[in-house]
């Protein structure tokens, strides 16, 4: 591959991409002071531990960051449906004709009354 040619990823990569991102700072922020503030007594867990709570402190992170980073993507998808589209005066929405209420008259039986 020459060095002048690069490779661009596409535009919904990109914006999936960065909104993970976003979402997967976060969630490291969030797990890293949930840790820092000693909530629950984590914190106090992982500096009296043998060593192996820093496991912990990863797989907590590694965690957060997952969740937050899906949350954030899936969050963006959901609102593409909210922006308009450039070529549509709608906004890319169909709207569906509106149909008249019709009476529909069904005949009703009685019931035997039961013995």
């Amino acid at each position: 591959m020459t060095p002048e040619r690069r490779t661009v990823l596409p535009e919904f990569l990109r914006f999936l991409l960065g909104h993970c991102l976003v979402g997967a700072g976060i969630g490291l922020a969030g797990a890293i002071a949930i840790v820092w503030f000693d909530v629950a007594g984590i914190g106090s867990l992982v500096a009296g531990g043998a060593g192996a709570g820093w496991i912990a402190v990863g797989l907590l992170c590694f965690g957060f960051v997952v969740t937050f980073g899906s949350l954030a993507m899936g969050s963006a998808i959901f609102m593409l449906a909210g922006t308009p589209d450039r070529d549509d005066e709608d906004g890319g929405h169909e709207r569906p004709e509106r149909r008249q209420m019709v009476r529909a008259l069904a005949p009703i039986r009685r019931r035997r009354p039961s013995r």
